[in-house]
C-alpha cells in the first residue's frame, strides 16, 4: 500500500492553510477583477492609513511564499537543477510582495464594496493624462499618490481627459464605501 504523497503546503495545519489562502486569494482577486474590467480604487485616505499594514502584509507574504517554495523544492524528485530552484525560491518573494499588500490595499475595500457598498463618490488628483491607448489601459489617466496597480483610471473617453491636466481633482463614482470604489464615471472638480 502506497501512502499519499504530501506536499509542503497540504502538510501544513488547517489553521494556517485556511487563513494562508484567503490571504492569498485577497491579494490576488483585485488583480483578476482589473483584468477583466472591473477596477477597484482604494480612497486615498485608505492608502495613506493602510500604507505600514500593506507594508507588513507584503513583507509576511514574501517571506512565507519563499519559505513554501523552499521547502517544496526539497521534497521529492526534481527535473530542474539547482540553478532553476535557486531562481524560483528568489523570484517567489519578488511575487508575494506585491499580493500580500494589495490584500491590504485593494483586498479589503473590494471586499467590503461588493458587501456592503453603495453609490459613492471619492475624489483622487490628476498627476498625467495619455491620450494614446494601449490594449490593457484605453487613455489612461495617472492618479496621483495611489499604491501601484491602483493608480489609473482606463477606459474613460479621449474628450473627458481632454479637459483635465495635471493637478486636477476628479470626483470618481461608482459602487464602494469610503475606502474604495469601483469606477464606473468621474467628473472634474471646477
Amino acid at each position: 500500500m502506497t501512502l499519499p504523497k504530501h506536499t509542503p503546503f497540504t502538510r501544513l495545519s488547517k489553521w494556517i492553510r485556511w487563513p494562508f489562502l484567503l490571504w492569498l486569494s485577497l491579494g490576488l482577486l483585485p488583480l483578476l477583477s482589473n483584468a477583466f474590467g472591473f477596477q477597484i480604487l482604494p480612497s486615498p485616505e485608505w492608502a495613506v492609513q493602510a500604507r505600514v499594514s500593506a507594508i507588513i502584509s507584503g513583507v509576511s507574504m514574501a517571506g512565507f511564499m519563499a519559505w513554501a517554495v523552499a521547502l517544496g523544492t526539497n521534497i521529492g524528485p526534481h527535473k530542474t537543477g539547482k540553478a532553476a530552484r535557486f531562481a524560483i525560491i528568489l523570484f517567489a518573494p519578488i511575487l508575494g510582495f506585491p499580493i500580500g499588500s494589495f490584500a491590504v490595499l485593494a483586498g479589503g475595500p473590494m471586499i467590503a464594496a461588493i458587501t456592503i457598498g453603495t453609490e459613492t463618490e471619492i475624489q483622487y488628483t490628476i498627476a498625467n493624462v495619455t491620450a494614446r491607448s494601449s490594449r490593457r489601459c484605453r487613455n489612461r489617466i495617472d492618479l496621483m499618490d495611489m499604491p501601484l496597480f491602483s493608480d489609473q483610471l482606463c477606459g474613460f473617453s479621449a474628450d473627458f481627459g481632454s479637459t483635465i491636466t495635471r493637478g486636477d481633482t476628479i470626483i470618481v463614482t461608482g459602487r464602494g464605501t469610503a475606502w474604495g470604489v469601483f469606477s464606473h464615471s468621474a467628473h472634474r472638480v471646477e
